[in-house]
């Protein structure tokens, strides 16, 4: 048995290890979503992020319309949601159940981290719709991330 006193020294270059980080807004901004929706960042949590989404259009049409936009808004939140672990990232897989059709036109989504290694991670997000003045459930997804190609 070999019993080790003094502490080991580590080297570390945080500039190569760190994944690049964003501002949210930033990210907002370059992603398709916001030519759909007006986003606001509710809130961000430990690997979590919580959005408030309103439809641009003044008419969104049928829930079906929304729906075909629900990829997009999953996207964009787990995207959000792994920025700290993976920096720059993409959606490589998921699965996306629709419960209903989404009535009105505000969305709160909520994406979170479940596992998350070096360069990859799960997620899972709840997309739920403003309906006479209560949120109901509407969707909700799970998929994989990976670091974005350079």
């Amino acid at each position: 048995m070999r019993i080790i006193t003094a502490q080991a020294h580590i080297e570390t270059q945080p500039e190569a290890t760190l994944p690049s980080q964003l501002p949210l807004d930033e990210l907002t901004r370059y992603h398709p979503v916001r030519s759909l929706f007006t986003v606001k960042v509710l809130d961000v949590g430990n690997l979590s992020v919580t959005l408030s989404l309103k439809w641009r259009h003044p008419n969104p049409g049928s829930g079906n319309v929304l729906g075909g936009a629900l990829g997009c808004i999953v996207d964009h939140a787990a995207r959000l949601a792994a920025q700290p672990v993976l920096g720059q990232c993409e959606l490589v897989e998921s699965e996306l159940r629709s419960h209903r059709a989404i009535p009105g036109n505000t969305l709160l989504v909520t994406a979170r981290i479940i596992d998350a290694h070096a360069d990859c991670a799960t997620f899972h997000c709840d997309v739920h719709a403003l309906e006479n003045k209560r949120y109901v459930w509407v969707a909700d997804s799970q998929g994989t991330l990976s670091i974005a190609a350079e």
